[in-house]
């Protein structure tokens, strides 16, 4: 490929990138910037050439992002990466991620190059998870009901204080070892049966009946007392470890016979 060929070819994947390309100076002052600016912040490439580029950056995110930055240029070849909030040309406050990449002693840039594209909604998904899993923390560990969640070893991930009053095992005492703990020994096959059972299709087959009764007993119990548990969750996400949630009402003890 011609070097005209090359020059253009390069031209064309910048200033048609979905992300903001930019080439700054030690101090910060921009001296190439791609048409994709408007795109992200409303304002023309040559508004921003010549200005520093921590101009709109939100105050609050502006000491870390000049500390970044410093960090990056007295060391050639650094690449570093940091999350800020800019404010639009319409006003508008949005949440981006940069990364810079030293190239001040490359004679060809002679400028730190950086691609940097807005994460926001990228941050409102991860906040509105964060949330969510508040919430659910928040049930959890407040329901009257006990709720264990195990994961595809049939391991306790979770041990809620409703549990520990139940089975009178503490979190600690339980997180990480076998379901099987809480289970009278004699059970221990039926158990592994339903849960495999269970995780492959999803369906608690109550009418079984046994196979779903689990010890409330304290552990010094000479009898071992029974309440029915009901599977209410499978966790099965693309990427994440299978679990499933179990309860036991705090109320409607059963004895085995």
């Amino acid at each position: 490929m011609k070097r005209e060929q090359q020059e253009a070819y390069f031209r064309a994947l910048i200033e048609n990138s979905a992300e903001g390309v930019a080439i700054f100076d030690a101090q910060g002052i921009v001296r190439y910037i791609a048409p994709s600016e408007e795109r992200l912040t409303g304002y023309l490439p040559e508004e921003i050439q010549g200005q520093t580029a921590f101009r709109y950056i939100h105050p609050q995110d502006l000491l870390n992002v000049l500390d970044v930055f410093k960090e990056g240029v007295a060391t050639p070849g650094a690449v570093r990466t940091v999350e800020y909030r800019l404010q639009r040309k319409d006003g508008e406050w949005r949440h981006f991620e940069i990364t810079g990449h030293n190239m001040l002693d490359d004679p060809h840039i002679n400028g730190v190059v950086a691609n940097y594209r807005d994460i926001t909604e990228r941050q409102k998904a991860e906040w509105a998870v964060k949330e969510s899993q508040s919430r659910l923390e928040a049930i959890v560990s407040t329901a009257l009901n006990g709720i264990i969640t195990i994961d595809n070893e049939h391991k306790v991930v979770l041990f809620n204080p409703s549990a520990e009053r139940i089975f009178g095992y503490s979190a600690e005492e339980t997180l990480g070892q076998s379901l099987n703990k809480l289970i009278p020994e004699r059970y221990h096959g039926s158990h592994s049966s339903y849960v495999e059972a269970y995780g492959t299709s999803g369906n608690s087959s109550r009418k079984k009946g046994l196979l779903d009764r689990y010890t409330d007993g304290a552990r010094t119990a000479k009898n071992f007392r029974w309440r029915r548990l009901f599977p209410v969750l499978k966790l099965m996400g693309k990427g994440s470890t299978p679990s499933s949630s179990r309860i036991l009402p705090s109320a409607g003890r059963q004895r085995m016979r």
